[in-house]
């Protein structure tokens, strides 16, 4: 079986767009070749060819760093290093695995960096923390973070708090005794849990016997608040559906929403 073509294109710091269609099997010191005989001014084997961040070897495939599939235009970056040491390999540590790692010149400012965490993440806001505890500014450079040149460094990310996708609801209890139900959810968190609790709260209400409605409409529990737009005081309300009859329990759910936030990938 013939292996996928892809077409990475090599961007420099000259501006200058070096492509080259190849094989995903084949090894990239194939297209590091290309981009030197391409470009007689820039010495061969200097500098250092990127993809994502990630350092490239020459020995290995494009398919080896999962560019199969992208087919023309993959990005790969040249940085020319005059001398040893001008580059360090930085990855953002968070709760999740494995990170967000991305090569860098040691007189560039940590603000590429962290504009590609918050590309390449759903976090919006937070603090950078450098591995010896010290709040990273986006104006730092890996020399003012004294991070040794050719060396592998981690950084960590504390998102900020409180997280605007947490928001208070509040609901009165069915049997009317003017109770409030008070549950913490994500504006893109399910209704469902929000339903759960409530018949959680008044055990006297079957589960499932009632109906929750908002703004006239009947609410579904895969529903979200950022779905539908919920703002501050808006009300949900409950009816019971009983034998021979339809009774309203005023049951009103309060959703104390902030900005609308995205929702996470």
């Amino acid at each position: 079986m013939t292996a996928a073509l892809v077409t990475p294109v090599v961007r420099d710091e000259e501006g200058r767009r070096i492509s080259r269609t190849m094989r995903a099997t084949d090894e990239l010191q194939a297209l590091m070749d290309f981009y030197y005989a391409t470009v007689p001014v820039v010495p061969r084997s200097e500098g250092v060819f990127c993809y994502r961040g990630e350092r490239l070897d020459g020995r290995r495939t494009p398919r080896c760093y999962g560019m199969e599939g992208e087919g023309r235009g993959v990005r790969v970056d040249f940085f020319l290093a005059m001398r040893p040491g001008a580059f360090v390999t930085v990855t953002v540590r968070d709760d999740q695995e494995p990170g967000v790692t991305r090569t860098m010149r040691r007189a560039d400012p940590m603000r590429g960096l962290i504009d590609f965490y918050y590309a390449m993440t759903p976090h919006e806001e937070g603090t950078f923390i450098n591995f010896n505890g010290r709040q990273i500014s986006p104006e730092d450079t890996p020399v003012d973070l004294e991070m040794e040149g050719d060396e592998d460094y981690d950084i960590y990310f504390e998102p900020s708090r409180p997280n605007s996708d947490h928001l208070p609801w509040q609901g009165t209890d069915l049997n009317l005794q003017g109770n409030l139900l008070e549950r913490t959810v994500r504006r893109t968190e399910k209704l469902q849990g929000l339903m759960d609790a409530y018949y959680a709260s008044v055990p006297d209400v079957t589960h499932g016997t009632g109906r929750f409605l908002y703004d006239g409409g009947r609410l579904a529990g895969w529903q979200t608040p950022a779905e539908l737009e919920m703002e501050d005081g808006d009300e949900i309300d409950f009816f019971t559906e009983l034998l021979g009859g339809g009774g309203r329990a005023s049951a009103a759910a309060a959703a104390a929403a902030a900005a609308e936030q995205p929702a996470p990938a």
